[in-house]
C-alpha cells in the first residue's frame, strides 16, 4: 500500500471513530465531574479536616508556593480556616461538606456545621470570638462583625470578591437564643450551600461588605485559638 492510501485510511479511520471518541471524552468528563464528594454525617467531620490538609500537604510536597490550607499559588483559595476545630467538637449537631474537584484552577467547596453548647460554654466561646486577633508584628486584625445584614449577630473572617471572577466566604453565625454557633465557609457555592443548611445562612444583601480578608499579610502571623476548646 502506497503512503497516499495509507494516509487516506488513516484519515477515514479517524473520521469514523470521531463519533465514538467524542462520546468517549464527554462520558470522561461527566464521571470527572461527578466525583463530587458529599458528606452529612457528623462522623464525617474528621473526615472534612484531614482532607482537606492532606491536600494543603499534597500540594507542598510537590514544591508549590502554599499561600493557604486550601490552595496554592496567586489564585488561592485563601484560609486556613482558623475558626474550625482540629478535631471533631463533641458538640456537634449538624454537619454539610461538599467538595467538587473540577479540571479548573479552583475547585468548589462547602462546608457547614452547628456546635450546641452549654451557657457557660457558649458565653465564653462568644467572647473568644469577639477578641479574636491575629497579628503579623507589623499590624493586628480582628473578625469583622455585624448584626445588620444576617439574620445571628457574624462574626466573619473572609468575604471576599462576592459576585465577581470568584468569590470565598468564611464566618461564625450566633444564635444567641439556642446557644448555638453556626460555622460557614464557601467557595464559589454559598448561595447553593444555603439549600443545604437549617439554618438562615444568607446575608440580606450579598455585597454587604467590601472585601475583607483576616488572611491578607497571615503568613508568619500569631493567633491564640483557645477558645474553641469550649466547641470540644
Amino acid at each position: 500500500m502506497k503512503i497516499w492510501e495509507r494516509v487516506c485510511l488513516t484519515v477515514v479511520t479517524i473520521i469514523a471513530l470521531l463519533p465514538f471518541l467524542l462520546l468517549l471524552f464527554a462520558i470522561l468528563i461527566g464521571t470527572y465531574q461527578y466525583r463530587a464528594r458529599v458528606r452529612t454525617s457528623v462522623e464525617d467531620y474528621q473526615f472534612m479536616y484531614d482532607g482537606v490538609t492532606e491536600e494543603w500537604n499534597t500540594l507542598a510536597s510537590k514544591g508549590r508556593e502554599v499561600d493557604s490550607l486550601l490552595g496554592y499559588g496567586k489564585y488561592v483559595y485563601h484560609s486556613y480556616l482558623v475558626l474550625f476545630p482540629r478535631e471533631t467538637p463533641s458538640t456537634l449537631k449538624e454537619f454539610y461538606y461538599y467538595w467538587d474537584p473540577t479540571i479548573v484552577d479552583s475547585d468548589f467547596y462547602s462546608i457547614y456545621f452547628t456546635c450546641e453548647l452549654s451557657e457557660e460554654n457558649y458565653g465564653r466561646f462568644r467572647e473568644g470570638l469577639a477578641s479574636f486577633t491575629v497579628s503579623n508584628g507589623e499590624s493586628e486584625k480582628h473578625l469583622l462583625y455585624d448584626d445588620s445584614h444576617f439574620k445571628y449577630p457574624a462574626y466573619v473572617a473572609q468575604w471576599d470578591n462576592v459576585g465577581r471572577d470568584w468569590e470565598v466566604e468564611e464566618y461564625v453565625l450566633l444564635d444567641d437564643e439556642n446557644r448555638t454557633a453556626v460555622f460557614v465557609y464557601s467557595l464559589f457555592r454559598l448561595q447553593e450551600l444555603q439549600e443545604e443548611t437549617a439554618y438562615d445562612i444568607l446575608p440580606s444583601d450579598m455585597r454587604w461588605s467590601e472585601d475583607f480578608s483576616i488572611y491578607d499579610g497571615f503568613k508568619d502571623s500569631t493567633y491564640d485559638t483557645s477558645f474553641l476548646a469550649y466547641l470540644l
